[in-house]
């Protein structure tokens, strides 16, 4: 072993316990939308190069929910957001209809700044289980309105039409609303680039978001413009981005829409591994809310050399199930306090663990 490979450990082993034991300023949480292993496995053929290998811990987590043990993006992303197991399609309640705060409120009391990049509609399940509170997922009007009274500083996604008055049922314009609040309002990836201000919502689609192919390189540059932004703050800040469609395509079994979603997501974690490495004071975490598809690997993969794998993954994915399943997913970590988030754990872990952190900073 020569000195320049000895010195480049010695470097890494500082680095990892540095981190180890100092206290976050900020938090990312990144949420692969039904990225289960085999999900991540398939990134490794796909991407072996890819910045999520340089995480140093790792762990697995449980998504069962209340009602079932297969979990919904309602109950999985709530249980992320605010630590408590919820039931199917329940937007960050309780059983009982009682709101549980959310990490992006919790984050807004401790006045720290928040930003929440996603590929889906601004009102999915997932990014809706960050600020609103509502027993029906599919009450996308309900939770648009519920956005405009969040107060969180960033915020890109799609399905601008469920904040348009001719395209609400109760008429209410919650694009003057946000103007009024005073946030700058962006309607494409190009006016997105040269956004300005800290206060931002880009609506970027009228409707669902297109897929990775046709949206350009939407969640890494918003995600880009996120923490250049976000990191300003003083105090902080935590950022929720996921990889939406990663999910939508496991649910038709799509090989080659899932590979752009989830090279899609590699982007932004590259984005984000970058500025944590630089910053030194962002804790990150990379999991999912639950796996779907069924997806595994064929065992033939092991006779391929990892070129050839990678030209020909399509002929050994293998999908059994058009749904979600219950299949633990995995968490990767890296930054200051990471070390906390290795082993199997419980998905209300994770929110219970970034809380602990900041607390103690």
């Amino acid at each position: 072993m020569n000195k320049r490979t000895i010195l480049s450990i010695i470097c890494c082993i500082a680095v990892i316990y540095a981190f180890s034991q100092n206290k976050p300023k900020n938090v990312i949480l990144m949420i692969g939308d039904g990225m289960g292993m085999a999900q991540v496995n398939t990134l490794y053929y796909l991407n072996p190069n890819s910045a999520l290998w340089q995480f140093p811990y790792r762990g697995t987590s449980m998504t069962y929910c209340l009602s079932d043990s297969i979990t919904d993006s309602a109950a999985g992303g709530s249980a992320l957001s605010t630590g408590k197991k919820t039931t199917k399609g329940y937007i960050a309640l309780n059983r009982d209809s009682t709101a549980n705060e959310t990490l992006m409120e919790w984050a807004i009391k401790q006045k720290m700044a928040t930003g929440i990049v996603v590929t889906s509609a601004m009102t999915d399940a997932t990014p809706a289980s960050f600020y609103a509170h509502v027993p029906n997922r599919n009450q996308y009007e309900e939770i648009a309105k519920q956005f405009i009274y969040s107060n969180i500083d960033f915020a890109v996604g799609g399905y601008l039409n469920n904040f348009l008055p001719n395209k609400r049922k109760d008429k209410l314009n919650l694009i003057d609303s946000l103007e009024r609040k005073g946030y700058q309002i962006i309607y494409s990836l190009e006016d997105l680039l040269k956004a300005t201000d800290m206060k931002t919502v880009g609506l970027l689609s009228e409707k669902k978001p297109p897929k990775a192919a046709k949206r350009g390189n939407w969640l890494a540059e918003a995600t880009r413009q996120a923490l250049e932004k976000l990191a300003k703050d003083p105090q902080g800040f935590v950022l929720m981005i996921e990889g939406s469609q990663i999910d939508w395509a496991c649910h038709v079994n799509d090989y080659k829409y899932f590979k752009q979603e989830i090279l899609d997501f590699d982007r932004a974690i590259k984005v984000v591994y970058d500025f944590a490495k630089t910053n030194q004071e962002t804790l990150v975490v990379v999991t999912a809310d639950h796996e779907c598809g069924g997806m595994t690997l064929s065992p033939r993969i092991n006779n391929l050399s990892k070129e050839k794998a990678a030209r020909y993954l399509v002929n050994y994915v293998l999908f059994s199930s058009l749904y979600h399943t219950n299949a633990d997913v995995p968490v990767f970590s890296f930054g200051p306090g990471a070390d906390n988030f290795q082993g199997k754990m419980n998905n209300i872990d994770i929110h219970d663990k970034i809380i602990r952190l900041i607390n103690n900073r």
